[in-house]
C-alpha cells in the first residue's frame, strides 16, 4: 500500500447557529447538601441501602462526592464505594463491603449546587 493521497477541499462553511439566551454571568449561591447514613457495622458482598443526595428544585448540580468515616482506620480499605452519573439533579452512593466489619462508620453522600 502507498502513502495517504493529499487531503481534500475542504466544503462550504455552513450556516451560523442560533444564539443562546444571554445570562448575567454571575453564579448564584452555592449550597452544600448532605446526606449522612450510619451504620453499626456491614457484611462481606451485602451492599448496603442507597444513600442519595439531592439539589433543591431552584438549584442546579455543580459536582458532587461523598466521605466515609470509621471508629478503625483499617476498616476503609475493607469498603469499596460507586458513585452514580449525575441524574435527577443529584448522586447516588453505594458502598459495598468486601470484607465483614464490626465497627460503627458513617458514609455521607454531598452535593455541590448553585441557586439558579
Amino acid at each position: 500500500m502507498g502513502p495517504p493521497g493529499p487531503a481534500g477541499v475542504p466544503g462550504p462553511v455552513g450556516p451560523t447557529g442560533p444564539t443562546g439566551p444571554t445570562g448575567s454571568g454571575v453564579l448564584g449561591a452555592a449550597m452544600v447538601h448532605t446526606n449522612p447514613m450510619s451504620f453499626d457495622g456491614a457484611h462481606v458482598g451485602v451492599p448496603l441501602p442507597p444513600i442519595q443526595v439531592l439539589c433543591d428544585s431552584t438549584e442546579r448540580l455543580l459536582s458532587g462526592g461523598f466521605s466515609i468515616v470509621t471508629t478503625v482506620q483499617d476498616d476503609l480499605k475493607d469498603l469499596s464505594v460507586v458513585q452514580s452519573e449525575p441524574a435527577d439533579n443529584g448522586w447516588i452512593v453505594e458502598v459495598v463491603p468486601r470484607a465483614t466489619i464490626t465497627n460503627p462508620f458513617v458514609v455521607t453522600a454531598s452535593a455541590l449546587c448553585v441557586v439558579q
